[in-house]
């Protein structure tokens, strides 16, 4: 019998798993007949698929939702004959408000100063939607917060899964979507859009496209002025993620600022043109009963308004104080980006004299719905007291407001 010889076999080839090393020729033939199917396969990775399954699945569902809630608060039980002989009812009770200026604004201009206190990007989204695909300016209004909201849901779970749970990105999106101001995500207003351009924005620093980031953060700019806080909490993330370098540094803030630079600029400047002043880009907010003043000014407002017993204003007050607690935790527990915007925009909101609208502004600081997430997550009671207090009060609000009681 021959002896038996042993050949040296390479480590790396002699230890392959067979799922992660196919045979080579079926490999060479698959790419030689789709050669396109890998790229494609990279841009709907598995991760996305299921945040868009999640996340706009359940921005969709509350829509349908919300959309019942709305037509039964504004015709009562009979709604289903009303729409059936006007199916423009079914829209037209989401034309309240705010939604009237930005659809106003889309269809005519700015024709009064008092115009300058809604940045053009939602209405300029409005009358290019509803050009091209033909419709009326609402119908276009209510696609692009439809869109925007799901897409604005699924990059959230993509954002929290960088640092948590399938779970608790999940969880983020239920408190976002049962918060009880969420119902301005559904309608003609800029929120939608406004969480959108953040929550991509964070994401794409987080991913070290520091260039899209920035442009994401300009666009926010001109959906609303107080969105330049972005490129603090921005510049943060990027450089605690890459180093604290004078060189990146510089870098960083020429990617993130200068874009948010030229948007508000160019803001200004047409303001300017229009109306002789540019300073409107600060001022416009008077028209509506806000002027600069300390946090306390507003805070002891909105004390004296649960002190009347004025529910809607108390909750203004409550979502200040959500702000300023998550952030805190957000500090120490969470991410140190999520706590300066959570920081910061409590200080924006409660610096205009009145806390009026600061629970609608609040559901575009997401953070506030991750930290929320990070502490119920293993506390379903926490979980119990969140639905049993919001749904009902998010039912008020938006009947109020289909109704025209309340702008929000």
């Amino acid at each position: 019998m021959p002896p038996l010889r042993l050949h040296p076999v390479p480590l790396r080839s002699a230890i392959v798993e067979p799922e992660t090393a196919p045979d080579t020729r079926i490999a060479s033939l698959h790419r030689a007949v789709a050669p396109n199917d890998t790229a494609g396969t990279r841009r709907l990775s598995p991760e996305w698929r299921h945040a868009l399954v999640v996340g706009a699945g359940s921005f969709a569902i509350a829509r349908v939702v919300t959309e019942l809630i709305a037509l039964v608060t504004a015709y009562g039980s009979s709604f289903g004959s009303v729409v059936r002989h006007n199916p423009q009812a079914a829209i037209t009770v989401w034309e309240q408000w705010d939604a009237r200026y930005y659809l106003n604004i889309a269809t005519t201009g700015y024709s009064t100063p008092q115009f300058a206190a809604f940045p053009p990007l939602p209405s300029l989204l409005i009358r290019a939607v509803s050009s091209f695909l033909h419709m009326e300016p609402l119908v276009a209004g209510l696609l692009i917060s439809f869109v925007a909201g799901c897409a604005a849901c699924a990059v959230l779970i993509r954002l929290v899964g960088l640092d948590h749970d399938s779970r608790t990105a999940a969880l983020s999106v239920f408190l976002l979507l049962t918060f009880p101001t969420a119902l301005f995500l559904q309608t003609v207003y800029a929120e939608s859009l406004l969480l959108l351009l953040c929550v991509a924005a964070f994401l794409a620093i987080r991913r070290g496209n520091v260039a899209l980031a920035g442009v994401l953060a300009g666009l926010a700019v001109l959906t609303k002025t107080y969105a330049v806080i972005l490129v603090i909490p921005l510049f943060w993330e990027h450089l605690e993620m890459r180093g604290w370098s004078p060189a990146r540094g510089l870098r960083a803030s020429a990617l993130i600022v200068v874009p948010t630079v030229l948007a508000l600029t160019g803001w200004m400047l047409f303001l300017a043109r229009t109306f002789h002043d540019a300073s409107l880009v600060l001022t416009a907010e008077r028209f509506w009963g806000r002027t600069a003043s300390p946090p306390w000014v507003a805070f002891a407002g909105g004390v004296r308004s649960i002190t009347g017993a004025h529910l809607v204003e108390g909750m203004s007050l409550v979502a200040a104080l959500l702000l300023i607690a998550a952030a805190v935790y957000a500090w120490r527990r969470v991410r140190r980006s999520y706590a300066i915007l959570l920081a910061l925009s409590a200080l924006a909101f409660t610096t205009s004299g009145v806390l009026t609208s600061t629970a609608r502004y609040s559901i575009v600081v997401f953070p506030l719905f991750i930290v929320a997430a990070v502490i119920a997550v293993r506390r379903t009671w926490l979980e119990r007291i969140w639905v049993v207090t919001t749904i009902p009060l998010g039912v008020y609000l938006l009947s109020a407001f289909a109704t025209g009681r309340w702008a929000g």
